[in-house]
């Protein structure tokens, strides 16, 4: 929804009214057509200040103390798959919603996080976004698919491909109550 910019002038007591209303911590809205004239914007546009305040209209203002500076996604990918993997789920006994190699899906959700986080690095300049994803048991194909993906981002990303029982020997057997662990990741 596009807003028109009303440009009526403010009189002395309006823009009195405004300072008076802000040193106590508070916003003004026009309800007519969602307008913050202290700010000249929209209200379904971004009224946060990366870094310093985020403001949300049903909740009001919220001082940024301790700045992110660096986000870490990790992407858990098992594309590895029956004769016909594309039928069933990897734990499940459902079909998938529309049909195709499972490849497809992780390739889908891949491009999306990074169209999202390429988004947000334009309004979080200083924040240091890195893509990490672990792939367990891929094919070579679908490694190299994934690969490509990473490569033609301008973001900071990671393929890390875990090899088979390589983390066996970290692995505790004896739950916390003292009792065996069940070994079925060894069956994995």
């Amino acid at each position: 929804m596009k807003i028109k910019q009303i440009n009526k002038k403010k009189s002395f007591l309006d823009k009195f009214f405004i300072k008076l209303i802000r040193k106590f911590g508070y916003e003004i809205i026009d309800q007519a057509n969602l307008y913050i004239p202290s700010k000249n914007l929209g209200a379904s546009e971004n009224l946060s200040e990366s870094g310093k305040q985020s403001i949300s209209i049903p909740i009001g203002k919220t001082e940024i103390t301790r700045k992110v500076k660096s986000l870490t996604i990790i992407i858990r990918s098992y594309t590895f798959g029956d004769v016909d993997d594309s039928k069933v789920m990897l734990d499940q006994n459902k079909k998938r919603i529309f049909d195709l190699p499972k490849i497809e899906y992780t390739l889908r959700t891949i491009k999306s996080i990074i169209k999202s986080c390429e988004i947000a690095k334009k309004s979080f300049k200083d924040v240091d976004i890195k893509i990490i994803i672990t792939d367990d048991k891929s094919k070579k194909e679908s490694l190299n698919k994934i690969d490509k993906i990473l490569k033609a981002s301008d973001l900071n990303t990671e393929l890390i491909n875990l090899k088979e029982n390589e983390f066996n020997d970290q692995i505790k057997t004896i739950d916390t109550k003292g009792e065996s662990i069940s070994k079925i990741w060894s069956l994995i």
